[in-house]
């Protein structure tokens, strides 16, 4: 009989750390989440950024007309072109991190709850 006891507050012990556990993982999960969207709302914005400087420098604004008469239009645009082009990479990369964390939580909703056994 003590030892049926002892097995099963055994189990129960095991149990209740595997909850804990699951919950402090369900929680680092959700920073993490948290700051990956962050990054991704940073990145669009730096992205935005970056591409209004590319169609500034491709229409007909000021700043070329100013870059053509300096004769560093081309330059310019090249090197907006790149940093665009980077902007939006970062952005994909912190789109498929949150996207992959995203999927992690929805297979590990949260920790099992814990094994109750009835009085016998």
């Amino acid at each position: 009989m003590d030892e049926d006891i002892d097995r099963r507050l055994a189990a129960a012990a095991a149990a209740i750390r595997e909850h804990d556990l699951a919950g402090q993982r369900l929680r680092e999960l959700s920073v993490r989440i948290a700051t990956a969207r962050a990054a991704v709302a940073a990145l669009r914005e730096r992205l935005d950024a970056e591409q209004a400087d590319v169609e500034r420098l491709e229409g007909l604004t000021l700043s070329r007309v100013l870059a053509a008469v300096r004769g560093d239009r081309d330059d310019a645009l090249a090197c907006e072109r790149a940093e665009a082009d980077a902007a939006r990479l970062r952005l994909a990369e912190a789109e498929r991190l949150l996207a992959a964390l995203r999927d992690e939580s929805t297979r590990n909703p949260g920790p099992p709850a814990p094994a109750r056994h009835g009085a016998r």
